[in-house]
């Protein structure tokens, strides 16, 4: 149905050959329109650019279409304001044996001042670990966290109605599947619909023979 309704979108009002000019400062990307092919994806890419820039699109009367812009740019953790609402501290064994069993014990404080009524707890999974799903019922069993979700390479938690000064304990339990050096155990901390308040814990060294 999602690919019927795509179809009979773009139908309703069909490409024409020719060309969209994408400008940032001083370059310039081109793409080249093709009508028999309706559906095709198009990118440009633009890199170095300042922190902040004009985007010009040159868009004559091809037919419908739809464009997103997405940035993406790296800070390194010596730029990075760890406490800009949330203080984080962590414990965690960062020297391990194969299917050791490791805790890493997260303390969170609201120092934001307000209360947060929708905080999101994102902790990473270090490289080669697996979660131990029972420490994450137990957070929610307890109601320190109100749900939880689990992603390849992280971990969601979220927190309801945190008070000003409030101090939550988080406990997750991972164990390592293989032997392996890697940085993790990196914690941000947010307000969900206030991401300027937030928090981060830097990663960690940690080695499992």
């Amino acid at each position: 149905m999602s690919l019927k309704a795509l179809t009979q979108h773009t139908a309703s009002g069909p490409l024409q050959d020719g060309q969209i000019t994408v400008t940032i400062g001083e370059e310039q990307r081109t793409i080249d329109i093709r009508s028999e092919n309706t559906l095709d994806f198009y990118q440009v890419v633009f890199t170095g650019l300042e922190r902040e820039n004009v985007i010009e699109i040159d868009f004559p009367n091809l037919g419908r279409m739809v464009y997103k812009v997405v940035q993406e740019f790296f800070a390194p953790y010596d730029s990075v304001e760890l406490d800009r609402g949330f203080y984080i501290t962590s414990h965690m064994n960062t020297e391990l044996a194969v299917h050791e069993l490791v805790e890493q014990e997260i303390r969170i404080v609201n120092t934001s001042g307000d209360m947060v009524n929708n905080g999101l707890v994102a902790v990473s999974v270090p490289q080669g670990f697996r979660v131990e799903r029972g420490s994450l019922a137990r957070l929610k069993h307890l109601g320190i966290i109100e749900r939880y979700e689990m992603r390849f390479d992280n971990i969601n938690l979220y927190l309801r109605n945190t008070a000003p000064g409030e101090v939550i304990d988080i406990v997750i339990a991972f164990r390592p599947a293989f032997p392996v050096d890697v940085i993790g155990g990196h914690v941000r901390v947010f307000d969900y619909y206030n991401p300027m308040i937030e928090g981060y814990l830097m990663p960690v060294g940690i080695v499992v023979r």
